[in-house]
């Protein structure tokens, strides 16, 4: 089963845990696959443009994590994967943030 949401919003993403625990009898694995990558020169980056980078990218799988926590140490088993993009190992010009 996926529940979609906006992982960048942190009330979302729980919202999100919310509706996935009321449909399912529990959880056994998060796999963090979501992120977000634009081509922008270094100087051009902005505070906004990297807030949104960083929400994503970051925070949200922090956050995400965070919630699956509390259920999968109630039901005493299960995994957290976080996948990151091609960016980890071979940066890209213009894509710096």
């Amino acid at each position: 089963m996926a529940v979609q949401g906006d992982l960048s919003d942190v009330d979302e993403c729980r919202a999100s845990w919310i509706q996935q625990h009321r449909l399912s009898a529990g959880l056994h694995i998060l796999v963090n696959s979501a992120g977000l990558t634009q081509e922008l020169a270094f100087l051009d980056a902005t505070p906004e443009s990297y807030g949104g980078w960083f929400d994503l990218n970051i925070r949200g799988y922090f956050f995400c994590a965070q919630q699956a926590l509390g259920h999968l140490l109630a039901a005493g088993h299960g995994s957290i994967v976080n996948i990151t993009s091609i960016h980890a190992r071979a940066p890209l010009p213009r894509h710096t943030v």
